[in-house]
């Protein structure tokens, strides 16, 4: 049995839920502006410039701000789904132990990390369509630059995690419903979540013992 640490997208469902507050306050908010001019008319306040003024500024803020909120919920909620989905995979290649979300000294989480038989990070990103390079080396799917440079920080995550336990780290970067064949770009395997499991099986599988998967899984998700 995989021995799990962790849970999948903990970064991504903390954002997630800070969006949906932020959407209830601010439909709360445009619910008092409309309930601001409601008492204006039961107390017979003359409407005027003025007096509009406040409850319509607050009702454009409001709904500025829903708009905002929505799309950030929107996002996250496809990062959940899209790491949930190579937890899964993950599993179905009967690591030795796997981490979640670890932070270990790195500059935003590490989605997840393989360990034993060998040792790996995979940074996953949610795309449908043909994967590659645009003519500035950024890692694009389906004509759409990623945020960021995800190569770059799978790359990064991977000398950590390898300094961490003193063993050779492979970097993979998963873009989920990609429809190109693995490829390697600067030292990291770029390739879609049906290719997850022959991209892993590839790697030397004796960077880990059975024995020391526990423990070194248990120092990366403390560290985290």
């Amino acid at each position: 049995m995989v021995e799990v640490l962790g849970v999948p997208a903990a970064y991504a469902r903390k954002l997630r839920n800070e969006a949906l507050l932020s959407c209830a306050g601010n439909v709360g908010l445009m619910g008092l502006s409309a309930a601001i001019v409601y008492v204006y008319y039961l107390f017979g306040v003359k409407f005027s410039v003025v007096s509009l003024t406040p409850p319509f500024v607050l009702f454009l803020y409001a709904s500025y701000m829903l708009s905002s909120a929505r799309v950030r919920y929107a996002k996250a909620n496809v990062g959940v789904r899209a790491e949930v989905r190579v937890s899964k995979t993950l599993v179905r290649c009967a690591p030795y132990a796997l981490v979640h979300g670890s932070l270990l000294g790195f500059r935003g989480d590490i989605d997840h990390i393989v360990v034993g038989p060998c040792l790996a990070t995979v940074e996953t990103k949610y795309g449908v369509g043909r994967v590659g390079l645009n003519a500035e080396n950024n890692l694009v799917c389906g004509g759409k630059i990623f945020k960021g440079d995800p190569i770059a920080q799978a790359s990064r995550a991977a000398d950590v995690v390898s300094r961490h336990a003193g063993a050779d780290c492979d970097a993979v970067v998963v873009v989920t419903d990609g429809t190109t064949p693995p490829f390697r770009h600067r030292g990291v395997t770029v390739c879609s979540l049906k290719d997850l499991v022959s991209v892993l099986s590839s790697f030397p599988n004796t960077r880990v013992s059975a024995d020391r998967a526990a423990r070194l899984a248990e120092s990366l998700y403390v560290s985290g």
